[in-house]
């Protein structure tokens, strides 16, 4: 059905097909309008009429956004995954069409720009969204995602934190004065920094050497010790608030970036401090349990990828035991 209506001094247009089909557009002229028709008639009869077999990416990942993303954890990250997937052609592809190779043309494409492990992130999340669509949505389609696997590139990261490395961040001017307590918590406990963000006062048992995290990436609760050094620097934050550091990652992460522009130290992110805190709880004897329940993983194999064993200090225990 086409329909064409006048309203003020404009002319809405509207064409409807069965099956759910249809579109409409506002145009100045009567002549623009009824040429539009025309134009979007034979567009939308080339359509399949089962919506199932039409509707897009892009339609379903809209969906996600304003019904899934809100309830998520890692809603701020993934709702900027998502914005930035929907302005790729794929996106425009609907989900009927789409294919195992599909899938392995966008990764090539993707790893031209960015890492392995951002690919497999923006992937996981996209699988994420066409499971709803079929398992809850109602979607009669087949998944590609389960004929499909990425082919990882190693590109771990090795960084780790010197000690003279730490002590100049500590003796560098800051205008913050959260980001090096943040630093030395996060060295002390391998925690990550949103999980140092998350920290109230009423989860911290600074006598008992305790703190509490509910809030926690894989959304597993753990009991963090603390160090004597994580205790003290804890014990320097005013108690003005109901967070130990009340602040935004953004902010942190600014003042991080720039103390360590300040001191001069050359590719160093927050996150290698969650590396070199593991290496050092295993070069300090810890088991691999005992090293994944301070650092939060679920299996070994997790935790091996942010363990670097200092070599100067493997040779040296491989001589003393030689």
């Amino acid at each position: 059905m086409n329909n064409i209506r006048k309203r003020g001094q404009s002319y809405q247009a509207q064409v409807r097909l069965s099956g759910g089909r249809s579109a409409s557009a506002t145009f100045r002229t009567k002549a623009e309008a009824q040429s539009w028709v025309r134009e979007q008639s034979y567009k939308l009869a080339q359509q399949p009429r089962d919506m199932n077999l039409r509707i897009t990416i892009s339609e379903l990942v809209t969906r996600f956004l304003d019904e899934k993303i809100p309830l998520r954890h890692s809603a701020k990250n993934e709702a900027i995954r998502l914005r930035a997937f929907k302005r790729d052609p794929l996106a425009d592809k609907p989900l009927a069409e789409l294919t195992k190779y599909d899938l392995s043309r966008y990764t090539d494409q993707r790893l031209k720009h960015v890492k392995t492990n951002t690919v497999v992130r923006d992937l996981g999340l996209l699988r994420t969204v066409v499971g709803t669509a079929i398992n809850e949505w109602g979607v009669k389609t087949n998944n590609p995602f389960d004929d499909f696997k990425l082919k990882r590139r190693p590109d771990q990261r090795y960084r780790r934190v010197s000690q003279s490395e730490l002590t100049l961040l500590l003796d560098t001017g800051s205008g913050s004065p959260f980001v090096k307590p943040a630093i030395c918590i996060a060295v002390e406990t391998a925690m990550r920094l949103g999980e140092i963000l998350s920290l109230t006062w009423d989860k911290v048992d600074l006598e008992q050497g305790f703190a509490e995290l509910n809030r926690t990436k894989n959304g597993h609760g753990r009991i963090v010790p603390l160090t004597d050094r994580a205790i003290v620097a804890i014990g320097c934050l005013p108690m003005t608030n109901h967070h130990l550091i009340p602040v935004k990652p953004d902010s942190l992460k600014q003042a991080w970036r720039r103390l360590v522009l300040r001191a001069g130290i050359e590719d160093l992110r927050f996150h290698d401090l969650r590396h070199e805190a593991i290496s050092r709880l295993l070069e300090k004897g810890l088991t691999i349990p005992e090293a994944a329940s301070v650092s939060g993983h679920r299996t070994a194999s997790m935790l091996a990828r942010y363990a670097h064993p200092d070599p100067l200090k493997v040779r040296q225990k491989m001589m003393e035991n030689g």
